[in-house]
């Protein structure tokens, strides 16, 4: 609203609402609610017209520069004592925003917080009208907070965030002997990670991700879109119930007792398990099991992440028995003794033909190996030759002895090669087992290196 610098005396005996608006250069609406709140006074004509006394205007004006003494207004809480000041100056450090508006709404004592708050020094708004200062409060529901607190006289509280753009208030206001205390207290931080965290929420929620959370003794207290469509259940079904609902009985005792670990340590951990889809068909899942913290970091219970086992399941059954093909296939064409160990030479594979011959299965050759079939003297320059060749990357070959579950002594001819990645670096060594005693073998290995 700009300032009217013309001469009021020259104007009629009464005014109108758009007049008033036309000098000032404010929306008609806007001068109605001044007369509405009694800040400028004029007589009511009906539909929302008004009769409006020049004098009227010229006061209106001064409150509004905070100049001479105003007319007299309605008073919002009756009372015939001038407002008290002084017993508000104990209040000037206090932490928090406090000011004091007396029955006219001026501002009649502010302390320097709520100064700083506001924008403004506090010789800026003593003594001014606080809804000239703040016009754009009017018919909002901090405006009505006041209203109510003045009329009835009963304290009121409200969040508000438009009396300081950009901040977050938490307003306190009472009623006192002569018109209002308000208490100011910033709560912008707290607003603002309130809104995160229900945003986060609502990511949560809608997603596919399979998400819930459960006390420490097991109670499920959310559950999301994603654990909806994973395990067949809506949300109102497992709210309130134990996890064990969802989990096979001989898992039940394991994950309540990790639950419980992670209260007392304050650590995620991961596992597989098996859960139980609502039709009864069983999941395999890998948990993520992490501790859900309150506002004060405190750890309130477990936020859970399953995520679906059964694919990659399925996708490493398909690969093994591929491989388990591959060696079939091999040991058809090369009926002799097929090796395959990693970089490190733990051994991976090896063929029937060679179980067959010292009688051992696979798991039994990985695990405790077959030395103890080769005679003790040759052990330690196998291992050294075996060492050596593994770790300068070199071909390896060695004749030693066996004997085999018939009891009968073979001389075994071995032969290995490093296979590299692209850098260059060993993944994998793979080579052959020949029983040199019997000549099939030989002559297989021959044939099959001279056709290669």
């Amino acid at each position: 609203m700009k300032a009217y610098k013309g001469d009021l005396s020259c104007m009629g005996a009464y005014l109108t609402v758009r007049d008033v608006a036309q000098r000032l250069e404010v929306k008609e609406e806007t001068v109605r609610r001044w007369l509405r709140k009694g800040l400028l006074h004029g007589t009511p004509l009906g539909r929302a017209g008004y009769r409006i006394e020049p004098v009227a205007l010229e006061t209106f004006l001064r409150l509004r520069n905070g100049s001479a003494a105003p007319s007299p207004q309605k008073a919002i809480i009756p009372s015939e004592a001038r407002p008290d000041t002084a017993k508000w100056h104990g209040l000037e450090m206090l932490a928090d925003g406090f000011f004091v508006l007396d029955q006219r709404w001026h501002i009649v004592f502010i302390n320097s917080v709520a100064a700083r708050m506001l924008g403004k020094t506090s010789t800026d708004l003593l003594g001014r009208n606080f809804w000239f200062l703040f016009d754009f409060l009017q018919d909002t529901s901090l405006s009505h907070t006041f209203y109510t607190v003045a009329q009835k006289g009963r304290t009121e509280a409200c969040d508000e965030a438009a009396l300081i753009p950009g901040r977050w208030l938490h307003l306190r206001v009472q009623p006192v002997a002569d018109g209002v205390a308000v208490q100011l207290i910033d709560i912008t931080e707290r607003k603002q990670a309130e809104l995160q965290e229900r945003r986060l929420a609502q990511i949560v929620q809608y997603s596919d991700t399979v998400i819930f959370s459960v006390t420490f003794s097991g109670i499920i207290t959310s559950w999301n879109r994603g654990a909806e469509l994973f395990y067949g259940y809506q949300a109102e079904e497992m709210l309130g119930q134990s996890i064990a609902s969802i989990v096979l009985p001989e898992f039940r005792a394991e994950q309540l007792h990790i639950l419980a670990h992670i209260h007392e340590d304050n650590h995620y951990d991961i596992l597989e398990a098996t859960h139980i889809h609502k039709s009864g068909r069983a999941l395999p899942v890998s948990l993520r099991l992490s501790p859900l913290p309150n506002m004060q970091n405190k750890p309130t219970g477990v936020i859970v992440v399953s995520h679906d086992l059964s694919l990659w399941r399925e996708s490493n059954a398909s690969l093994s028995s591929h491989e388990e093909q591959r060696y079939q296939l091999m040991e058809k064409y090369l009926r002799y003794g097929i090796w395959v160990s990693d970089a490190q030479g733990r051994l991976e594979y090896v063929s029937q033909s060679f179980l067959n011959l010292v009688k051992m299965t696979l798991h039994d050759c990985r695990h405790h190996g077959w030395f103890h079939l080769v005679p003790p003297n040759e052990v330690p320059s196998i291992q050294a030759a075996w060492q050596r060749c593994r770790d300068r990357g070199e071909l390896w070959t060695l004749i030693y002895h066996l004997r085999a579950h018939d009891g009968c002594d073979h001389t075994i001819l071995t032969r290995g090669q490093p296979v590299r990645d692209p850098q260059g670096t060993i993944i994998r060594w793979i080579g052959i087992h020949i029983n040199i005693d019997d000549p099939i073998s030989i002559q297989n290995a021959v044939t099959s290196h001279s056709s290669g």
